[in-house]
């Protein structure tokens, strides 16, 4: 992952690995943001972003097959 974090340039990145076969999740963002994560698991990433004038607002990213319950 490091490589390719520099390779493109990004100003951060969040990461959750794979568990076996399933999951793995990644947030990149451009430099000048803060970001927090709040909670993760295979299956989501949550976090806090903030911009440079202050703005506030929170991100979930979600994997997974649609149709499992």
């Amino acid at each position: 992952m490091g490589d390719l974090v520099r390779r493109l340039g990004v100003g951060g990145v969040l990461y959750v690995p794979r568990n076996g076969f399933f999951g793995g999740l990644c947030i990149l963002w451009k430099t000048g943001l803060q970001v927090v994560l709040l909670s993760s698991s295979s299956g989501h990433i949550h976090a806090q972003v903030t911009f440079p004038n202050s703005f506030v607002t929170r991100i979930t990213r979600f994997y997974g097959h649609p149709n499992l319950i």
